[in-house]
């Protein structure tokens, strides 16, 4: 179960980091406008639902290797 935790978390930070990265990067060019555009649309909003179902979801999770100790 820490694995899984430990590589969604690497995913999610990763995704965070790109997306910060490139937003910055449309800022600099001058095409935020047509960054934001492309970012909305509801694919990536469907999937930004989805990590943030499974990150509630492995919240309420109990750890199994919790009681061993």
């Amino acid at each position: 179960m820490k694995q899984v935790r430990l590589v969604l978390s690497v995913v999610l930070l990763g995704f965070l980091v790109a997306g910060y990265g490139v937003s910055q990067y449309a800022v600099m060019t001058g095409t935020a406008a047509s960054y934001a555009q492309t970012i909305d649309c509801p694919p990536v909003q469907w999937i930004a639902l989805a990590f943030l179902i499974t990150c509630i979801v492995f919240a309420f999770m109990k750890d199994p290797e919790a009681n061993e100790k």
